[in-house]
């Protein structure tokens, strides 16, 4: 099972010289949501693949 660890940070600027490596398009839907558990699905298209990834967040535990 894979562990999430996220973490965000507040960006006052982005740098002139940014270099965007890939560009990825992201469909992202809630299924499921309470005060303790979140259930989103995501669809990733890179090119002409195509791939699901489905995330069940509950207080202190993430699990995909």
């Amino acid at each position: 099972m894979n562990k999430e660890i996220e973490r965000k940070y507040a960006v006052k600027y982005l740098p002139k010289d940014l270099k965007v490596e890939k560009v990825e398009e992201i469909e992202q839907a809630y299924l499921y949501e309470d005060v303790n558990t979140n259930i989103r699905i995501r669809k990733i298209q890179i090119k002409e693949a195509i791939h699901y990834i489905y995330t069940v967040k509950t207080k202190g535990d993430t699990r995909n």
